[in-house]
């Protein structure tokens, strides 16, 4: 199945793209996405010069930890769609790019550009290079399916470059690393403790550790208006609450989502077993009988009310 970030390009930044594709005074269009605004923006334009010249002038606009997507006339009717992900850039970024990609393409015709590729490094786009990938006919470009295996990748490697890596099976894998702080506390998780975890510049981090009744578990939570990871022990009861408030962001949602069985995996390899694991959107959906584990009454059932069999007709 496809992987879609759901971010499109605006009729502006369409219409300056075929502008670009007519023009054979331009050379190359640099297009980035604002990860305040999560569209598609134009960063950078090249003029036609020398090929050689205009490559060298293209590369100076690529940084060593950001992505981008390059648009490249190398022929006189001819044009290349480039994925620039540097090895540098954050998971996030390398995950919205790639799943960004075919979208964008489509939106701009992806039949108009030949060849489509992938590259991590500026090094790439030298005449020298240019001229042996197009030589070879080595043009590295990937499929949906290769980009979103590579994004799974991407998440795997961060991971295990940390030394203190989350804990994963074989399928499900936390691409954050785990904050010293957030990881003594979570040993800790006493009777009536809440520990909330957030992620934040990349690492999953204790947002806040307290003591708190039962009874105001909903309010302690209801105190996030962002996704979190909440973790509530009663007595021994050890709840495990994944909440997306209403009005969060799309893909602070979905990367709550995407990682609550990483860290799931890395709890239990610290020896602490949950015995439920619930998901709400706001606080407020959360019931407490989940926690306790106390019977639910059923609403349609009167309460304390018993009646008596009715008794049949009177014989003659």
């Amino acid at each position: 199945m496809s992987t879609q970030s759901g971010i499109t390009a605006s009729e502006a930044v369409v219409s300056e793209c075929t502008s670009f594709l007519r023009s054979p005074t331009r050379r190359a269009l640099i297009l980035k996405i604002d990860t305040v605004t999560l569209s598609i923006k134009v960063q950078e334009s090249v003029q036609c010069s020398d090929f050689s010249t205009d490559l060298k002038q293209l590369t100076e606009n690529l940084t060593c930890d950001e992505c981008c997507y390059i648009l490249l006339r190398h022929d006189a009717e001819k044009h290349a769609f480039i994925s620039y992900v540097p090895d540098n850039a954050s998971v996030r970024s390398k995950m919205l790019y790639a799943s960004t990609k075919n979208t964008l393409l489509q939106e701009l015709g992806s039949g108009l550009f030949d060849p489509i590729l992938f590259i991590n490094s500026p090094e790439e786009l030298s005449p020298q290079s240019w001229n042996k990938i197009m030589g070879s006919g080595n043009v590295k470009a990937l499929s949906e399916s290769e980009e979103s295996l590579q994004a799974v990748k991407d998440h795997q490697l961060y991971a295990t470059s940390n030394p203190r890596r989350l804990a994963n099976d074989s399928n499900n894998t936390l691409s954050f690393p785990l904050d010293d702080q957030l990881h003594d506390a979570v040993g800790g998780l006493a009777n009536e403790v809440l520990i909330t975890a957030v992620i934040d510049n990349e690492r999953l981090v204790l947002a806040e550790k307290s003591c708190v009744p039962v009874d105001g578990i909903v309010e302690a939570i209801g105190n996030f208006h962002s996704p979190a990871y909440h973790l509530y022990n009663y007595q021994e009861r050890k709840t495990f609450i994944l909440t997306c408030p209403s009005g969060s962001k799309v893909r602070e949602r979905m990367l709550y989502a995407s990682n609550k069985q990483g860290f799931l995996n890395s709890l239990k390899s610290q020896g602490l077993e949950f015995t439920n694991v619930v998901e709400v959107g706001d606080a407020s959906e959360l019931e407490t009988s989940e926690i306790t584990g106390a019977p639910v009454e059923d609403a349609n059932k009167p309460l304390g009310l018993r009646f008596a069999k009715p008794k049949g007709p009177r014989r003659r």
